[in-house]
């Protein structure tokens, strides 16, 4: 299966984990319920190489995951950002 496939997959409901995980983590984290939109918006990123929505959207997903395992706020940064 190739990614684009999975990711098709991902945004109709099915998390099929193949030699990856989905972006979200959803085939092996039960708990994640990430919307359609933002699969959507996520894998249309993935397929035009739009490489800073597509990380902006991993961060969130990872933080998501985190945060649903220890209950508490996580907030990815982006490393490139500038900080004061």
């Amino acid at each position: 299966m190739t990614t684009i496939e999975q990711l098709d997959k991902w945004v109709d409901g099915e998390s099929i984990h193949t030699d990856k995980c989905v972006p979200d983590f959803s085939c092996c984290v039960k708990f994640i319920h990430t919307s359609k939109f933002d699969k959507e918006l996520f894998r249309d990123a993935y397929a035009v190489k739009n490489w800073d929505v597509v990380n902006f959207y991993l961060g969130k997903f990872l933080a998501d995951v985190l945060s649903g395992m220890t209950g508490q706020e996580v907030n990815i940064i982006n490393p490139k950002a500038k900080l004061n």
